[in-house]
């Protein structure tokens, strides 16, 4: 929600205790522009799963994709209508597009304590080589982030206050090329600072 203002569609879904949400956005690629002043544009699908575990605990799956068109080889993507349909893990989606697309996955969890106060995590990877995830915990190509928050709103007074801690490592939101970085109008989509980050908010 950080970037500037971009074309979307959302729709939600909501059965017992699960609930869906899954959005498709057009981006504007600023570092792709073309001499002429041209900007290219590029498509992306999100889906969030959230899943209600008791009264308290509430677990989430997301995953998203970003994909561009091939300018060396003249191919042009089109919105492609599997971005729309929830049953499909978009990593089948992303086999297609090889090289022109990218791809994060991510999971989290909330646990409401009791008299307005709230605990939520999250966790982000958008590439990662297990082998050198401890022995190489430096490693460029490891790129993942994540959150812990804290939320205090009790239903006595209007009041509600928070703290949150949140990092992530160099390189989260990019890519190989710019057409397929989770970046729009050069603003990262996940967060403030961007990435390659520790932040504390209050």
């Amino acid at each position: 929600d950080h970037a500037s203002e971009f074309d979307f569609v959302q729709f939600r879904a909501s059965f017992w205790r699960i609930r869906y949400t899954g959005t498709v956005a057009v981006f504007d690629d600023l570092e792709g522009r073309s001499v002429s002043g041209t900007v290219p544009r590029k498509n992306a699908g999100f889906h969030v799963l959230s899943v209600r575990l008791s009264k308290r605990w509430t677990a989430e799956f997301y995953e998203g994709m970003v994909f561009t068109d091939d300018t060396l080889s003249g191919v042009r993507q089109v919105l492609d209508l599997a971005l729309f349909n929830p049953l499909l893990h978009l990593k089948q989606v992303e086999w297609e597009y090889d090289s022109l697309g990218s791809k994060f996955i991510g999971v989290g969890c909330s646990f409401v304590a009791g008299r307005g106060h709230s605990f939520r995590t999250q966790l982000l990877l958008t590439e990662f080589t297990a082998s050198k995830i401890f022995s190489e915990p430096g490693y460029w190509a490891n790129k993942w982030g994540y959150l812990i928050g804290y939320r205090y709103a009790p239903s006595s007074v209007p009041l509600i206050a928070g703290l949150e801690y949140s990092t992530a490592r160099p390189h989260t939101y990019s890519h190989q090329q710019s057409g397929t970085s989770f970046i729009h109008y050069g603003d990262a989509l996940g967060h403030p600072a961007g990435q390659n980050f520790v932040d504390w908010s209050a």
